[in-house]
């Protein structure tokens, strides 16, 4: 583990090794650069949690026109405060990155709920608003994401059917309010 006084400079003359190596900032204990034998730079942060003393690293950004050095080390000097707080960065960043989107959620709905206790019928109508006129334009965003104003607009696009309007609400919302392993303590409003 190489250790120097990293600058934008020697960061951009770091040259390509036949196997990655990573040079940790003599300045900032935590914060290194790591260099793979493509020649890509990335910069990184290396923390213990205070929960468990568990040692975390993560990525900051790949240097280039998008992250400079500087920005790279502003980034890297919040994430270890926020682990000096007691907060865990890539806990929180995998668990983000792993929330269920509504299209899971919409699936475990039907899975779950409808299918072993609705009429076929009803499951029919559903998986129909849900595949049709929900998921198209709701289906990819994470349940965090979906908000008041994603579901007034999808609402009012169906303006010109408004008991079809009022049915996907009724859909949407039941599908918030049921306990889901994958959904937490977060509904769709």
């Amino acid at each position: 583990m190489a250790q120097l006084k990293l600058t934008k400079t020697v960061v951009e003359g770091l040259q390509p090794a036949a196997q990655e190596q990573v040079i940790w900032d003599e300045t900032l204990p935590g914060f290194g650069v790591r260099v793979k034998p493509t020649g890509v730079r990335s910069y990184i942060v290396q923390y213990r949690t205070r929960e468990d003393g568990t040692s975390k690293r993560m990525t900051v950004g790949q240097h280039g026109p998008r992250l400079t050095f500087e920005q790279a080390k502003k980034r890297a000097r919040e994430v270890l405060a926020d682990a000096g707080r007691g907060h865990d960065p890539v806990s929180e960043r995998r668990s983000k990155r792993q929330a269920p989107t509504l299209k899971d959620l919409s699936s475990e709905y039907l899975e779950k709920y409808a299918t072993p206790k609705k009429r076929l019928k009803s499951v029919r109508d559903e998986r129909a608003m849900l595949d049709n006129i929900v998921l198209p334009k709701l289906g990819p965003q994470k349940v965090a994401a979906v908000g008041r104003r994603e579901i007034e607009s999808l609402h009012a696009a169906l303006q010109d059917r408004p008991y079809q309007a009022n049915r996907v609400l009724a859909l949407l919302s039941k599908i918030s309010t049921l306990p889901s392993s994958g959904a937490g303590a977060r509904t769709i409003p």
